[in-house]
């Protein structure tokens, strides 16, 4: 399957920003051609995520299906509503609804050839593009990506609000949960490099100490953390 005809340019990605921002209406076709420049752009993914979460309902599943198979990577679009599934501000009801939502839009849709999910934003052979290959988030290896980016909680930045030091400690459990699944052994730094240094050394700790699947192992300087052999992760 080609490509894009065109990598997007930065005026291109500052107009999308604009547009999620001044709350523009998204249509089902700009969603699917955002979903495509988000592999070229970090901050344009976590911004595409937080609009899904808060505006999925308006959106047509079929309209949404026929526009992005127009596009080379639908696997793309599937992760980001992976990442708003997993880490967006969703209630119970709403996260059932989106779920079946995802499932008609992707329904067929094949994993991608498995690949970083940004496109020259990670040094080839670097350290953190051989940890994202063997260590991936559920949200990228489930559509043939790998990666570990948790698009989540920058968009209020971009909309001149503040944004927390400290993420939420729902998410953090989300995000905690998810890297045990995953992780047998882990460490603070590992925690807060899982949520892009998002989280304080003082929480990261409380909630690697409170966590009722892990283990503390050594002293406080090389403390690590261990998935009890009772607990296979969070279910």
């Amino acid at each position: 399957m080609k490509g894009l005809l065109q990598i997007p340019s930065q005026s291109e990605l500052a107009k999308a920003y604009a547009r999620f921002q001044d709350h523009d209406r998204i249509s089902e076709v700009d969603y699917a051609v955002y979903s495509q420049w988000c592999r070229f752009d970090a901050r344009l993914a976590e911004i595409w995520v937080d609009s899904l979460a808060r505006n999925w309902g308006k959106l047509n599943p079929t309209l949404f299906r026929n526009a992005v198979g127009n596009h080379p990577w639908p696997q793309a679009a599937a992760v980001l509503f992976e990442q708003a599934l997993t880490y967006g501000q969703l209630t119970p009801s709403d996260k059932s609804l989106l779920r079946v939502t995802a499932n008609l839009i992707f329904h067929g849709v094949p994993q991608a050839p498995y690949q970083d999910f940004f496109i020259g934003l990670t040094p080839f052979a670097s350290r953190s593009l051989v940890a994202a290959s063997e260590r991936p988030l559920k949200s990228y290896s489930k559509w043939g990506y790998f990666g570990k980016d948790v698009f989540q909680n920058k968009f209020s930045a971009t909309a001149g609000k503040h944004l927390p030091s400290v993420l939420s400690k729902s998410i953090r459990t989300r995000a905690l949960d998810e890297l045990i699944r995953i992780r047998e052994r882990l460490t603070v730094r590992e925690y807060q490099d899982h949520l892009q240094g998002a989280v304080s050394l003082k929480v990261a700790q409380l909630d690697l100490n409170a966590h009722p699947a892990l283990r503390a192992v050594g002293n406080t300087r090389g403390r690590f953390y261990v998935r009890k052999k009772t607990a296979s992760g969070p279910r």
